[in-house]
């Protein structure tokens, strides 16, 4: 009697584990089908695949449980629409899969999971119609979202990632659509943090996006899931957002950061008339932009809180726009631009022990530095020709001011500096734009002087206060130095 209570009892287990996971396949060929399988419980698979000959398909999904499920959803044509619902557990995978390859309507995609340790992918491949749109929503931890688009012929792709939680990465990466839009927006509350955390995720990082060739996407897409997975790995950090455009004009990305610790990058290639944006607020944050073999592009970093670093870069450019803005304190803040002919760059700082730097080698540039506060470091660095630089401090005490200016030819520099304040310094550093950042952060003054090298340069120096140092080196012919010094009133 007691064998068959125990053979019962085990096969009523199993029947009840094989209950659990349930497996929808659903294939439909034509146009405008519908597919709307809902399944609720543990270990949950929905596979849905979707033939059109160029009009709209409809494939929705809602999964709950409290175990991992899984929804597979891939439509062929265009003007196709893909929903994913999953909640109730955590380490979900959805993936939507959407092939647009004839002239015809949008795609649209929507993933949205809550719980932990999440996976969302969609992959609009080979793209030929016009403002197909990919939206990934994630609310909890551990949970990566990723959207990838290579388009051809076609324009005004959308694609956004929303995260809410500690530790979620979240990716989007733009191949060959012009007029496209990327955001990603994270918030997050990790109070877990090391340098050694983000120095290992930002050298993950780096070597993914080093490793990405748009011409071979295969390759590509197995460089970004192998670094997000390894990105995911890094503990005690908060979110990861990053974005890549290429061959993108008109494009705008926007990466949007809330909370502590998180790490924010930009990087846009070959996108002419290009825009960026990176936003962080909170604490400990990293903020990066890069463009580079670009025209007319615009980036912009702002960040509020303490101990934040946010730098922008531009190379082998024209006419390129930088702006860092930074209000806390402790924070270091950066733009360098080489080979970036009539570049702009804006950094201001507010707010006390900040270091700000620009590092420009080119012609017909502009840096202007502003900071408020106290025991600020302001750096600018200019090689070429034609350039004008231009700090404004102001506070009650300690600031250092450091300029230095090599010229090309009979092309002329100018700079100006404003100091106001108790003990301020005006100095120079010996340094090349590559490394001014670094010996910046380092505090390694090589040149007691302000430095023009060149000839026709034209310097201008202004100290309101008492205790202040002034020390200009002109190396040339034809420059000029005014240096004013007065004492603030009663």
């Amino acid at each position: 009697m007691k064998k068959i209570i125990l053979t019962g009892t085990f096969f009523l287990a199993l029947a009840s584990a094989y209950a659990q996971t349930n497996t929808v396949t659903l294939s439909q060929s034509g146009v405008n089908n519908t597919a709307t399988p809902t399944q609720t419980g543990q270990n949950q698979v929905a596979e849905i695949t979707q033939f059109g000959a160029g009009l709209g398909n409809t494939a929705t999904t809602n999964q709950t449980g409290l175990l991992p499920n899984l929804i597979q959803i891939g439509q062929v044509g265009s003007g196709g629409a893909a929903t994913v619902n999953q909640s109730g557990g955590g380490s979900n995978f959805a993936q939507v899969g959407q092939n647009v390859a004839s002239l015809g309507a949008a795609s649209e995609a929507i993933i949205t999971q809550v719980g932990s340790e999440n996976q969302a992918v969609v992959l609009g491949l080979n793209s030929l119609g016009a403002g197909n749109t990919a939206t990934v929503d994630q609310a909890g931890n551990g949970n990566i979202g990723a959207v990838l688009q290579t388009d051809q012929l076609t324009s005004g792709s959308t694609a956004t990632v929303n995260q809410d939680g500690n530790g979620n990465v979240g990716g989007v990466a733009q191949f060959g659509s012009v007029n496209s839009t990327a955001t990603v927006n994270q918030t997050s509350t990790s109070s877990t943090y090391t340098p050694a955390t983000v120095a290992s995720a930002l050298g993950i990082l780096n070597q993914t996006i080093g490793s990405i060739d748009p011409s071979d996407l295969g390759a590509s897409l197995t460089s970004i899931v192998t670094g997000v997975a390894a990105l995911n790995s890094v503990p005690g950090i908060g979110n990861i957002g990053g974005i890549l455009q290429d061959v993108a004009d008109n494009s705008n990305a926007t990466l949007n950061q809330n909370g502590e610790r998180n790490t924010g990058v930009i990087i846009q290639s070959n996108s002419d008339n290009a825009t960026a944006t990176v936003n962080q607020t909170g604490q400990f944050h990293i903020g990066g932009i890069a463009q580079y073999q670009t025209t007319d592009v615009t980036a912009t970093l702002t960040q509020t809180g303490t101990g934040q670093i946010g730098v922008i870069a531009q190379a082998v450019s024209e006419n390129s726009q930088a702006t860092v803005t930074q209000s806390g304190s402790e924070n270091i803040g950066g733009v360098i631009q080489l080979f970036d002919n009539g570049s702009q760059a804006f950094l201001t700082q507010t707010g006390d022990n900040n270091i700000g730097v620009i590092g420009q080698g080119a012609l017909n540039s502009s840096a202007t530095l502003t900071q408020n506060g106290t025991g600020n470091i302001g750096a600018i660095g200019q090689y070429g020709g034609t350039n004008v630089a231009v700090v404004n401090q102001t506070s009650d005490l300690g600031n250092l001011a450091v300029v230095e200016q090599v010229g090309s030819g009979t092309l002329t520099n100018s700079a100006t500096i404003t100091q106001t304040g108790f003990g301020n310094v005006v100095e120079g550093l010996d340094s090349s734009p590559e490394t001014l950042l670094g010996d910046a952060l380092g505090i390694q003054i090589g040149i007691s002087s302000a430095k023009q090298i060149g000839e026709g340069n034209t310097m201008v120096t202004q100290q309101s206060g008492s205790l202040n140092t002034i020390q200009i080196e002109q190396v040339g012919s034809g420059n000029s130095a005014t240096a004013t010094q007065s004492n603030l009133p009663n």
